[in-house]
Parts: C-alpha cells; structure tokens; sequence
C-alpha cells in the first residue's frame, strides 16, 4: 500500500510541463501539429492519464484517432489507466480506433480488464478483440 501511495502522485500530477501544452492548444488551429512538436521535443514527458484525457478533448472529434497515434508514437509509458482516459475523452466514433494504435504501446498489458470494463455495452466486444 505504501508502494501504491508513493506512485499515486506521479500519476495524478503527471507532467507539469504538459500543463503549458494543454494552455497552450486551446489556441491553435493546428492543435495536432503543436501536440506532435512538442511531444517530440520532450521525448521523456510522462503525462497523468487525466492530463491526457484534457488534450484529447480540446482535438476536434475528427481529429482525436490522429492525437491518439501521436500519442502511442511519441510518450513511453502508456498504461492502461492512460488509456481508459484517453478512450473516455474521444468521441465515440473514433474509440476503437484509437484503442488500435494505443494497444501495441501499452507497457501493462495485464492490466487491460480495466480498459473492457470502460467499455459500453457496444464496444466491450471490439475492446477484447483489439486487445487480444
């Protein structure tokens, strides 16, 4: 429990640096190019699933499947909690899409029952596929 409450803060308060990303997009036309840029420029960034989640939701819908592999090709670390969060934030139809460029960086892959219990009704069975 211990091991627990000491990881705890590093997932909730993420990359204090994403932070400036995430102000910095909601004035950006081209928001998936500033996210690529600067995701490049800070390989070793390591965001909290929620701050993720906040990005991903400023991306038009259109948009988010993109914001998704820009994610899965430029942050290390992804977790199945990041990817609930990430899932959660994206419009419907670009779930499974996104869940098929996250799956393959995903470093806890035991994990993954969190990600079909996020699921609804409608996706669980596309969520086990893509992740089996």
């Amino acid at each position: 429990q211990q091991q627990q409450q000491q990881q705890k803060p590093v997932v909730q308060n993420g990359d204090p640096y994403f932070d400036d990303l995430i102000k910095k997009v909601d004035q950006e036309i081209s928001k998936n190019n500033l996210i690529e840029d600067w995701i490049m420029k800070h390989p070793t960034t390591n965001p909290s699933p929620a701050q993720l989640a906040e990005l991903i939701s400023k991306v038009f819908s259109l948009e988010q499947v993109q914001t998704a592999t820009i994610f899965a090709d430029g942050i290390k670390n992804i977790t199945c909690a990041h990817v609930v969060a990430i899932l959660g934030a994206v419009g419907f139809s670009g779930k499974v899409d996104s869940l098929k460029v996250l799956a393959p960086k995903i470093i806890d892959k035991e994990n993954k029952k969190i990600i079909i219990d996020s699921a609804s009704m409608l996706e669980r069975s596309d969520y086990e596929r893509v992740l089996s």
